[in-house]
C-alpha cells in the first residue's frame, strides 16, 4: 500500500526536532509558523559509540540510557516529535506518471514501485511525494520520489523514543530537510541564488555525504556517497597510531586542507614532519570525496543539454574543516560556500555558533 507522509498540523505547536547522526544528535526545539521557524533551544550531544551506525540503532540500550538522561536534565516534553535519519538501506526512485486522479495514480505508483524496487513490500514502509508537475507532447506529467524505508529500522527509532517518554510523530529522511526550506522560502545565507540557479547542497557527515540537486528551487536528484568523516578519523588512527579522540582534534586543529604546500615550502613555513603527515592523509580522503561527488555532478549534467552546478553550499560536521569550502571551490571552479544562516530561523538560546550542524533538524520541522 503506498502512503503519502502524514498530513499533521503542526504550526504554533511545540516541536521537538531530532537529527541523528552516528557521531552527533542534534535537537531543536522550537514552534513553526507558515514562513518562519522560532527556535527555542538548539543543542548538539555526542551519539554514544557504538549505538548508531549509518542510520540503524546497533546498540539499543546504550542509546536509550544515554537519551533518557539527557531528556531528564534538560527537562523536555514537546508537544510533538519529528525524528529525522539516513541510511544507504533507504531505497529512493523517481517515477514519472500520467497526471490523474489520487487513487489512480496511487494504484500505478504500487505497480511501479514493486516493478523496479528491489523490496519486499511487505517488509518496507513505502511513501512517496510530488516533485512536480509538467506537460510532455500534450500529456500531463507528474514526477513523485518513492521512498522506502525497511519497517524494522521506523520501529526501532520509534520504540527507543518511546522508552525514552517521547512519541515520535513523524520519521523523516535528512535528504528531505534541505528541499523543505527551500521550496518554505527560508533562504541559505540569505541567498536567492540556491532558487534561481541551478544548486549542489552537500552534507558532510560522519557516516556518509548526501548531494542534493536543484535547479532553480526544484529538487532534481539525491545521492549517498557511503563514505564521511569517519575514514579520515579511520586514516588518522591508522596512519600515525592516534586515538579516536586524538584524532578528532588534529584534523581540526592542524589542517587547513585549501592550503597545500611542497616539501620546501614546509620546511620554510616551518611545517613540522606530523603536521605535514596528516594534511596529506586527510587530502587523500578528501580527494576520494570529491571524485564521488564528481561523478555526481557529471550524472546531472548529462541528463540535459543545459545541466550546470552553478553553486555549492555545504554543511554538516566535517564541512567545518578549515579550507573545505575554498579546496572544493578551486578544484571544481564553482563557487562553494558553508551554509552559515537559514532566513527566517530565529534562536532563543543555542549553545551553538552557528545553524550549520541543525539544517536537517530544522527543515524536518516543515510539514507539507
Amino acid at each position: 500500500m503506498m502512503k503519502k507522509p502524514k498530513e499533521i498540523k503542526l504550526q504554533g505547536k511545540e516541536i521537538l526536532s531530532l537529527d541523528f547522526g552516528q557521531h552527533t544528535t542534534k535537537f531543536v526545539l522550537g514552534k513553526v509558523s507558515k514562513s518562519t521557524i522560532n527556535v527555542d533551544r538548539a543543542l548538539e550531544i555526542p551519539t554514544p559509540f557504538g549505538s548508531v551506525e549509518k542510520g540503524r540503532i546497533i546498540d539499543f540500550e546504550l542509546l536509550k540510557n544515554h537519551f533518557k538522561e539527557f531528556i531528564k536534565s534538560e527537562k523536555i516534553k514537546p508537544a510533538y516529535v519529528i525524528c529525522s535519519v539516513e541510511n544507504s538501506e533507504i531505497i529512493t526512485r523517481e517515477i514519472t506518471l500520467p497526471s490523474t486522479n489520487e487513487d489512480q495514480m496511487n494504484k500505478m505508483l504500487e505497480f511501479e514501485v514493486q516493478q523496479y524496487m528491489p523490496i519486499e513490500m511487505n517488509e518496507y514502509i513505502v511513501q512517496s511525494k510530488i516533485i512536480e508537475t509538467f506537460e510532455e507532447d500534450d500529456v500531463k506529467k507528474t514526477r513523485l520520489l518513492a521512498a522506502a524505508m525497511p519497517k524494522e529500522m521506523a520501529r526501532s527509532y520509534f520504540d527507543m523514543l518511546h522508552a525514552v517518554d517521547l512519541n515520535a510523530h513523524v520519521l523523516d529522511l535528512q535528504s528531505n530537510s534541505i528541499d523543505k526550506l527551500l521550496q518554505g522560502g527560508f533562504l541559505i545565507n540569505g541567498d536567492a541564488d540556491a532558487t534561481s540557479k541551478s544548486v549542489a547542497v552537500i552534507d558532510f557527515g560522519y557516516s556518509h555525504i548526501n548531494v542534493v540537486i536543484f535547479d532553480k528551487g526544484q529538487y532534481k536528484f539525491n545521492r549517498l556517497i557511503a563514505q564521511g568523516s569517519e575514514a579520515l578519523d579511520s586514516s588518522l588512527i591508522s596512519f600515525l597510531d592516534y586515538t579516536k579522540r586524538e584524532a578528532e582534534e588534529k584534523k581540526v586543529e592542524l589542517v587547513d586542507i585549501s592550503e597545500v604546500y611542497n616539501q620546501e615550502e614546509a620546511h620554510l613555513l616551518m611545517l613540522d614532519e606530523e603536521t605535514m603527515r596528516i594534511r596529506n592523509i586527510v587530502k587523500n580522503v578528501v580527494d576520494s570525496w570529491i571524485n564521488e561527488i564528481e561523478r555526481i555532478f557529471k550524472f546531472h549534467t548529462s541528463r540535459g543539454a543545459g545541466n550546470a552546478i552553478d553553486k555549492i553550499y555545504i554543511y554538516g560536521g566535517a564541512s567545518q574543516m578549515e579550507g573545505l569550502d575554498k579546496y572544493l571551490q578551486d578544484t571544481f571552479s564553482i563557487p562553494t560556500t558553508r551554509i552559515k544562516s537559514i532566513t527566517n530561523v530565529t534562536i532563543q538560546n543555542s549553545t551553538a555558533k552557528t545553524m550549520t550542524p541543525f539544517v536537517n533538524a530544522l527543515g524536518a520541522m516543515i510539514r507539507r
